[in-house]
Order: C-alpha cells, then structure tokens, then sequence
C-alpha cells in the first residue's frame, strides 16, 4: 500500500479494530460517476467520454487513502440473465440498457483496477452484489472486518458489528453502521428484505405490493416484526383496503422478498492472500491515463526527469543541427546528446546567424521574440515542437512543455528554471525525428514548413513592435462613458425610487421583484436570476430593465475596454503589447490575448470610437485585410451544395441569399439585420452549431 504514496501524502484517516477487506461494488460506483456528469461530460481530444472512468479512478484512490483496508476486490456484474430471471423474468426489465459511453468505460475502469493490483470478481448468473455477500460473510467468519462500497440498498441486511456499507457520494460519504440503517429505514438490517418486499424496488423492477409505499411499509414491520407476521395477521390489521392489498398481493410480496434476499452460496471462495493488493503497476497506469488524457493523474505517477550536465560556455562541436531554449540573458542550446550548454546571447550570436546550421526549438515563436527584444537575429530555425504538436493532435487541451514531457515522454520537469530550459533541450532533441515522421505520415509536412514555422516569425515581430494606442482618445471615452454611467444610475435610483448598488444581483432581485412587482422569469441558488436575458425580456414590461441593460453594456464596454487598455499601454512607447497564440484554437485560427484584441465590438457606436484608438505612427497606415467567407467557399466544396456553389460562381453575396432563403424575402428587401443573422447561420453550420443553437 505504499504504492499509493505516489497518489498524495495523507495518511488513513478511518478509525477502525482489526483487518479489513474492503469490496468495491464496481458497477455502482461507475454508474454513479458517470451520471454525476452526465450534464456536463469530460472528453478527450478524441471525443470519448472519460467522465465514469475519471470519478471512478479518483474515488478508487480516496478509498484505498483512506480505509487502507488490508485486503481490496472490485466485483462486477456479468452479462446475461441470473438465477433471479428464472424467479421473475420480468426482474430488472424497466432498467435501461447502460449507455453506450458508458460501456465503454466500465472496460478501462476494469483495466484501471488491475493495474492498481486489485482483483477482480464477475461470475455468469450471479449479480456483484451476491458475489460480496458470499465474501462478506465466509470474511467476518475468520474474524475480518468487511467494508462494502456501494449505493445499492440490498446489501444493507448483510450489516452488522463487522460488516458495514459505505454509500460513496459527492458531497458526503454515508457510512451504514446498524444503528444507521435502523435510523434511516426503521427497520433493522435483516429486515430490509421484508421492507423491499412490501414496497418494491422500481431500480430492479422488484414489484412489491402495489400501493404501499416506505412509509406504510415501515409502519407495517414496526408494528408485526416480519413479512411472515404481517401476512399472518391480516385479520387484526385494521384499515380494510390496506388488509385487501396484502391479501390480494400475498404471492407477489414474498416473491419480491425472495427477489432482495442476497445469495450467500455464490461458487467463490474467499482467499485472502488473493485479496492482497499487488504494487501498482505505473506504466500500464500511465498508458491508459494517457489515452483518456488524465493531466493531473498522470503528473501523479510520473517519473522525475533524468538529470542532466550543463555546462558553460558556447559549445564548438555542434555543427548539424542545435536546440534552443531562451532563460533570462542567457539561452541555452544543445545537440543530439545529454550535454546542453549554457551561454550568453553575444557569446553565441555568430553560432545564431550561421545559415549553414540548422536550428530547433520548443516554441520558435518564445525564441524569435526573446532574440529580438535584446536585439539579436537567428536564421535557418527549422522546427518547433510545440507547433508540430499542435498540428498532429488540434483538440489537445495544452501543448506546453510540461504538457509535452509528460504525455509524450512520462516525465516531470525539474523545478528549477535552469534545469526546466536544459530538459526542452533535450525534449526537443528527443521528439524531433518521430514527431516530423508523423507530419510526413499525415501530409502536414507541407503546412509545418510553409505557414506555420514562418508565421512564428512574423508574430514574433508583431509582438515585439505593439500596436500604437491614442492614449488622448481612450481617457475622453473614459470621462464621457463615466458621465454617461451616472446620468443612468441616477434615472434608475428615480425610477427604483431608492439608491442601490447595481452591481448587486441580490438588491436587484429585491427592486425589481419585490419593490417593483415584476414577475420573475427563472430561478437560481442565490434567488431570482437578473441576467442578460431576464432583463430583455422584463425591459418589455418596464423601463427600469431597459435602463439597466444599457448600463451594463456601458459599464462593461467601459472596465472591459477603455480602461482596461489605457492601463496596459506602455507609458514610454505608448504602445500596446498583446500576444498572439498560433496554438489557441483546433480550427487554426489565430487568437489573441491579454488584451484580445479580436474581441473589441465593431457594431456598437462605442465600440467603434474604442476602435479609433488603434492608429498607425506618422508614415504608416493600418490595412485591414480579410478572406472572403473562405470558411464558406471550403464548405462549398467539401458539401458540393449546388445552391451554395451557384451563389459563389455569380458573385452574390452568400449572406443576403441565405436571408432571402430564411425569411422569405427577396434579396433586394433583405435588411442588414436579417443579413447580420443569416452570416450567424451560415458560420454557425459551418462549426458545428447544435439545433438548439440554431432555433435560439
């Protein structure tokens, strides 16, 4: 169980007499992982669903953490029909097929179980939950404790002194002692058969007796004890209907009994020298980590990078090719071999414009800026991991080192910054030769080499010059758009007949439904929802609402913006210096950041002054530039759309004939809002916008 050190330091904190064995219900804790995500579910870059496989892995550590039982099984239920069909064959009929997403994932979860050296039980014809039953008690025979792990109600009559169940949940885990199953059902362990009896079980389609329900039920066994009691006293029950209901049903409720009683005869014996958990197997952990893209369990797992020699000083024998990695003035670079060297910038300038040396790096884009901040060029630069990374695998969540080092090699780079440089180094020298035989393999050779290795360059000088901001416009935007915000809040102070922070969505629930009488339209865990939408529609009924949403969008065009970029410009360049991310997005589009500047509004009126603050030095111009709807020509193409190709072949605007075509109009009455929303259609088909999107 040290093994599990590697998974965080805590100690077990359960409190407990003696060995345990603790059995681990492996459907029901899948099922349940997997629903907790079903709104929300996690993917990988492939888009699988790794939801169930993820909470189960993370569940599976917080146990074994926690109990450190001494002895561990996961049990599973096998395919097929069991000895409980031939009883009922309508048992477990309203149970829907398992998704098949989730099937999927019961196999890796199988596998993530072996390789954390668990054993695991299915037997044909019997259930998990009779396999842990049988195990349950031959343990408690020899003197073990028993901790089974599961949400299925079933296993509840099998506790006592020594055997208890542990309902894992999300908020809290609930631990079923006697005490605790008595308290909740208020019958006593061995008599939830009879309570399921009496008020069946919907989940396994055990029918019960019609029209009694928990609480009858319980009041039924409070009262006569047992099943047997109450069928035989039916004379004395007093309310006539009840009485006729159990008479009527008298078969059904013993067979709905029979049904919950768990088998204590399955064909298994327990060995608890097989129950041992074995070490824990972390390349084979790894491999499937990996697969579903499980970062931080993988960092878990993952071994420390070897150490390698530095030393000091330009090197002399690297001739072929070198890798480049920029820290602070220095950089450091390094060949085919474990040795990097350590030098400053005019040490190795000469090395850096020599075009007969070829020249690698991590994230070209890093380095070209780095040169050219402290005034130094490089030619020949003829690979970049980071972009080869992207452009074989353009869903990743991260194509950073740390990402790469550990996905691709199953290492953690050293802490200090020195050593993480001397680690891309190596890195890069490793990668490169697989990594370019992937491009060649998926005809993106071609792409790497002729507009994505290039452009690095051209962003690279693009971040290092800036863009030039007219500081004089933004500060009158920002006295005007302040002006403006208190002429509006005062209006909404008169017609909210007090002063408030209109920033507080709690005091605006209160002035707007409460003060004013306005009827909510949804609900959420503070109270009732004020956003965007909410208050467009209120904006109908009141022109409070409307008042504040132009305040909104002026306070927020206002921080967002304008002050946002007047605090960002360079005090002695006047410039502006935003970063642009060739690996931002899968579609290949460039994204910009800190500012974003692709985000500015253009439709606003404000935001086209904001716009205006963008120029260009005395001499120069700024070019605006665009491709003409090429998503749409390549949509064209790909689809063969005959009315689409037509348009594009006549030169007509693809928009204003979609516009036509959506609201019945002819081109020459299409207004620019009916084009506006059809170019929201258009693009929105073209990446991948759901119905849903589409009818909104």
């Amino acid at each position: 169980m040290k093994d599990l050190e590697i998974f965080g330091s805590e100690r077990g904190n359960k409190i407990r007499k003696g060995p345990l064995l603790m059995l681990i219900d492996g459907h029901s804790l899948a099922y349940r992982a997997f629903f907790a995500f079903i709104k929300r579910p996690l993917r990988n870059s492939r888009g699988e669903n790794t939801s169930a496989a993820f909470a189960f892995t993370n569940s599976l550590i917080k146990l074994l953490r926690d109990w450190r039982p001494d002895y561990v099984a996961i049990v599973f239920d096998a395919k097929g029909p069991t000895f409980r069909h031939d009883q009922l064959e309508t048992y477990k009929a309203n149970r829907p097929k398992a998704p098949d997403e989730l099937s999927i994932q019961i196999e890796w979860i199988k596998e993530i179980g072996k390789n954390f050296g668990i054993t695991e039980y299915e037997i044909p014809g019997f259930e998990a939950d009779d396999i842990m039953a049988t195990l349950a008690i031959q343990a408690e025979k020899e003197g073990v404790r028993v901790l089974l792990v599961t949400s299925d109600k079933d296993l509840l009559q099998l506790v006592s002194d020594n055997i208890q169940v542990l309902d894992t949940r999300p908020k809290e885990d609930i631990l079923y002692t006697r005490e605790s199953v008595l308290k909740k059902f208020g019958v006593p362990p061995e008599r939830i058969p009879d309570l399921l009896g009496l008020m069946g079980d919907s989940i396994d389609n055990i029918p019960g007796v019609p029209g009694i329900g928990e609480k009858t039920a319980k009041d039924l066994l409070q009262r006569y004890g047992s099943l047997e009691n109450i069928l035989n006293s039916l004379k004395v029950i007093p309310k006539p209907k009840l009485r006729n209901l159990l008479e009527k049903h008298r078969e059904t409720a013993l067979l709905s009994r029979d049904l919950a009683y768990l088998n204590l005869q399955a064909p298994i014996k327990l060995n608890l020298n097989e129950l041992k958990q074995q070490p824990i197997n972390r390349k084979g952990l790894f491999e499937i980590f990996r697969h579903l893209e499980f970062f931080k369990l993988m960092e878990e797992i993952a071994e420390s990078f070897p150490p390698i020699e530095i030393k000091r000083g330009a090197p002399t024998s690297l001739k072929d090719l070198i890798t480049l990695a920029p820290f602070d003035q220095e950089v450091l670079l390094g060949g085919d071999c474990i040795t990097v060297y350590r030098a400053s910038y005019e040490e190795v300038k000469e090395l850096l414009l020599d075009e007969s040396i070829k020249k690698a790096s991590f994230d070209s884009k890093s380095l070209y800026r780095t040169l050219f901040k402290n005034g130094y060029g490089i030619r020949n630069l003829i690979y970049d991991q980071m972009l080869a990374e992207y452009l074989l695998h353009p869903g990743k969540p991260s194509y950073d080192l740390e990402y790469v080092a550990l996905e691709r090699l199953g290492y953690i780079l050293p802490q200090s910054e020195p050593d993480k440089r001397a680690a891309e180094v190596v890195i890069v020298n490793k990668l490169k030769k697989e990594t370019e035989e992937e491009l060649i393999r998926l005809n993106l050779i071609e792409l790497y080499q002729t507009i994505e290795l290039p452009l690095a360059e051209v962003l690279a000088s693009m971040e290092v010059r800036g863009v030039l901001v007219d500081r004089d416009i933004l500060r009158e935007m920002d006295d005007a758009l302040g002006r403006r915000l208190k002429e509006l809040e005062q209006k909404i102070y008169e017609l909210a007949g007090t002063p408030f922070n209109i920033n507080s969505p709690k005091q605006l629930q209160t002035i707007l439904f409460e003060r004013l009488g306005l009827k909510p339209i949804k609900k959420t865990k503070t109270g009732y929802s004020t956003d965007q939408e909410v208050l467009a529609r209120l904006a109908l009924q009141h022109k409070l609402p409307q008042l504040l949403l132009m305040y909104r969008e002026i306070f927020k065009l206002r921080s967002t913006y304008v002050v946002s970029l007047l605090s960002m410009v360079d005090p002695k360049t006047g410039r502006i210096y935003p970063t642009f991310n060739q690996t931002g997005t899968a579609t290949g589009r460039l994204s910009c950041s800190e500012p974003n500047l692709q985000n500015i509004p253009i439709r606003s009126e404000i935001g086209r002054y904001i716009r205006k603050a963008f120029v260009a030095p005395r001499g120069f111009v700024l070019l605006s530039a665009d491709y003409s709807q090429i998503e749409l020509r390549i949509l064209a193409h790909l689809s063969g759309d005959e009315n689409l190709m037509e348009a594009f072949k006549r030169g007509l605007d693809i928009h204003s004939e979609t516009a036509s075509r959506l609201f019945g109009k002819d081109t020459k009455s299409v207004t620019q809002n009916d084009r506006r929303k059809a170019k929201v259609v258009n693009f929105g088909i073209a990446y991948g916008m759901s119905p849903f999107g589409l009818s909104k």
